[in-house]
């Protein structure tokens, strides 16, 4: 089985994680437009779609946390949507060191910058109702951008924006995913998507309404079990086969037990992990399972047809796994999770990793994608290994 094309990447892949964190508002154009500016191809971000209809990036259910509204998304046309501004976050991320490289769009000059809305930000067509928002820019220091605030990205708009950009779309609630396909399809951009939801059933109506064309994420269920299976004892499992080098071991790991900051039952140390989402559970899983003792790690990517292995049920059909750290004190990507991934051919992401030693410690494991909210510092790591993907 073939890798998709959306996951072709020479090395592990770098996701800005909502744009990244910065002084502006996340999932904002300034957020994007940085990210870009640094280097980034890849942006995971959120999608929700409007009561009318219309796809637009957003991670929470309501207002409340990034606009000051305590409203649903859901319960606003289009129109009524675009009038809302967002607001940087409470408790602002820190800048961008100095001699970072910030998009001039998105850079903060204070009350004298220029205007971040129609002028400077890509946002298509103009916003219907003009420019009125129910919350400003805050003065008190960090980001400050139009007058009126950020408005919320379109899906239309950032997919026309940049078309190479390739984007990691987490569904966030079961309405947006047919709004969100055609999108993907007015743009012509089903190969540069991976579509991803907590939701198993939203996985799997993804690959029924799209079929192979779509990169398509396993659900939380699904990697639950399969966390489960990767830690199965020796007599439990199948022997390994088909290994070949990678990243990972160029870099000094082994994927034993033994890997340099790695525990003795295969944890590593978390970096905040945020939470797995349902508990485990899936439909029906049958397969093989991977060995328990050391091996050298590979990505991912080698396919499950080479190495011999089934793959669980919830895992037919997906093409990528995406997983925190740890869940809370237990961890969930960690050697053995890695090793098992790679029997049944399917690249691990991370999220969301922000500080240094984590991000080495995954490079090491041999991980195929890390997701971050400091996208600097995930550059910086990766040319230090030399795997920051060339111009």
């Amino acid at each position: 089985m073939a890798r998709h094309a959306y996951l072709d990447h020479p090395g592990p892949i770098p996701f800005a994680h909502r744009g990244g964190a910065g002084p502006w508002p996340e999932n904002s154009w300034p957020a994007f437009e940085n990210a870009v500016a640094l280097g980034y191809r890849y942006l995971e971000t959120d999608v929700r779609a409007t009561r009318d209809g219309t796809v637009m990036i957003l991670h929470d259910s309501t207002l409340e946390r990034v606009a000051d509204r305590a409203t649903r998304l859901a319960d606003l046309t289009l129109a009524e949507a675009s009038r809302v501004r967002l607001v940087r976050p409470r408790t602002p991320a820190a800048a961008p060191a100095a001699h970072e490289a910030v998009s001039p769009a998105a850079s903060p000059q204070g009350p004298a910058a220029s205007p971040q809305g129609s002028t400077t930000s890509p946002q298509g067509p103009a916003a219907p109702g003009g420019a009125g928002g129910d919350a400003g820019a805050r003065d008190d220091g960090g980001w400050v951008g139009s007058a009126d605030g950020e408005p919320i990205p379109r899906l239309d708009d950032l997919l026309d924006r940049w078309p190479d950009l390739r984007l990691n779309l987490d569904v966030k609630e079961p309405a947006a995913l047919a709004p969100t396909l055609e999108a993907l399809r007015r743009a012509n951009a089903l190969d540069r998507v991976c579509v991803t939801s907590f939701d198993d059933a939203v996985a799997r109506e993804a690959r029924r309404l799209a079929g192979p064309g779509l990169c398509v994420g396993a659900g939380m269920s699904a990697i639950a079990v399969a966390r489960l299976r990767s830690v199965l004892p020796p007599w439990l499992s199948v022997s390994q086969r088909g290994r070949r080098p990678s990243w990972g071991s160029r870099l000094g790991g082994h994927g034993s037990s033994r890997t340099a900051g790695v525990g003795a039952d295969g944890a590593m140390p978390s970096p905040g992990a945020r939470g797995l989402g349902r508990a485990a559970g899936d439909d029906g899983a049958a397969g093989d399972h991977a060995a328990g003792g050391a091996a050298t790690v590979v990505p991912a990517q080698a396919t499950a047809a080479a190495n011999g292995h089934r793959r669980p049920r919830g895992l037919i059909g997906r093409d990528v796994v995406q997983v925190p750290v740890s869940f809370r004190a237990l961890p969930v990507c960690d050697a053995r999770f890695v090793r098992y991934m790679n029997t049944v051919g399917l690249p691990v992401h991370v999220w969301t990793v922000n500080d240094e030693a984590s991000m080495s410690m995954l490079l090491r494991l041999g991980v195929d994608g890390i997701i971050t909210d400091r996208p600097e510092l995930l550059r910086e790591v990766l040319r230090r290994h030399d795997l920051w993907p060339a111009a």
